[in-house]
């Protein structure tokens, strides 16, 4: 009995403005820690851990217990709407994105490389890259004055708009691919007619 005496006296010493201010400031704080990290079961231990706290230092300084206990657990009641919130969704393509890096990572047994989406990208003309868009010009004649499938003469025709239009602009390394493989389809042609 001594010991509890002990424990009330310990109590009362406590200044007024913990209960009235520090627990009420730290259950919010638990309850905004809780809803953001999903600990959500973990809040109850923490409301009525403070709220008991509070009731037992407002008791020991005899005053308003009842009223103490009953508008902080109002207080911590509305807190708890918190966990009502609905969380930001992400797309299905941002997480079909994070699934297809994380089995990179594990296959490989490390991260893909970071890629600036800002990165300016480069321009070259098709001289620059390497290519003889007069030679594949120069094929697409004879091919048009050869005998062609329907099929053919329809894929030389694309071809050589294609050509046309890579000409004269600057290029992207992925326009420079598409124009690359254009040209594949042009040899391919004038080796289907043995030109």
């Amino acid at each position: 009995m001594q010991m509890f005496a002990q424990f009330l006296s310990l109590l009362s010493e406590v200044p007024e403005w913990v209960p009235l201010f520090l627990l009420p400031a730290l259950l919010t704080l638990a309850a905004i820690l809780h809803t953001a990290f999903g600990a959500r079961p973990f809040y109850a231990v923490s409301a009525l851990s403070a709220v008991g706290m509070g009731t037992a230092v407002v008791a020991a300084k005899g005053g308003g217990a009842v009223a103490y206990l009953g508008l902080t657990s109002s207080f911590a009641a509305l807190l708890g709407l918190l966990f009502f919130v609905p969380k930001r969704k992400r797309s299905a393509r941002m997480r079909k994105a994070e699934k297809l890096a994380a089995g990179l990572c594990a296959v490989s047994g490390q991260r893909p490389p970071k890629v600036c989406r800002f990165e300016e990208e480069r321009f070259v003309t098709a001289e620059e890259s390497g290519m003889q868009l007069s030679y594949a010009e120069e094929l697409l004649s004879k091919l048009r004055r050869t005998s062609l499938a329907a099929a053919d003469r329809v894929e030389a025709e694309a071809l050589s708009r294609t050509l046309q239009g890579c000409r004269a602009g600057r290029l992207t390394e992925e326009e420079i691919g598409r124009l690359n493989d254009c040209l594949a389809s042009v040899l391919k042609l004038t080796a289907k007619y043995k030109l």
